[in-house]
């Protein structure tokens, strides 16, 4: 006995992501295809297609205090709580 769903076959497509979307892609949130100097999408749909400049970033990592899992506190930073009564 076959389903509806064996009639069926799936295909998978995999999608290149994108360094960098375009303008218009990036104010509708649509996938842009990310072609250079006009993306497909903005030319069937007659946009002007810009791309913002790149900016490389070298931020240097925050480095974790291993010992204690979180940043850390002084004493004198921490204030003390009321407790509260039933």
């Amino acid at each position: 006995m076959s389903t509806a769903d064996d009639n069926y076959t799936v295909h998978k497509v995999s999608l290149k992501r994108t360094r960098q979307a375009c303008g218009p892609c990036r104010r509708k949130k649509a996938r842009c295809p990310g072609e250079k100097p006009v993306c497909s999408l903005c030319q069937r749909l007659g946009q002007h297609c810009t791309y913002a400049a790149q900016v490389i970033s070298n931020r240097a990592r925050v480095q974790r205090d291993t010992t204690s899992g979180g940043p850390e506190v002084d004493a004198d930073d921490c204030q003390e709580v009321p407790s509260l009564e039933i």
